[in-house]
């Protein structure tokens, strides 16, 4: 399976507003209400997540994790941290 990040790129505005004033920890403990709340992936949020706050060790282990769980081949239109 392939998954597209710039079809849910509408969710980032929100996305955004939601994690901003949290700490990594926090900001890592809420992907999975995040991708629930909003209808992304959660594959999807850890991307958008790395691309605003950048891509850590334990958020790149993640979405490889992630990707194998789900079977996910490649995840494409994914941008460098901003």
């Amino acid at each position: 399976m392939i998954l597209d990040a710039d079809n849910y790129r509408v969710n980032i505005p929100a996305i955004q507003g939601l994690m901003k004033d949290k700490s990594e920890k926090e900001r890592f403990e809420m992907i999975g209400t995040i991708s629930v709340a909003t209808g992304v992936p959660i594959i999807i949020v850890c991307c958008y997540y790395g691309e605003l706050f950048g891509f850590s060790e334990p958020l790149n282990e993640m979405i490889e994790r992630l990707k194998k769980f789900y079977g996910v081949t490649d995840v494409r239109n994914v941008k460098p941290t901003q």
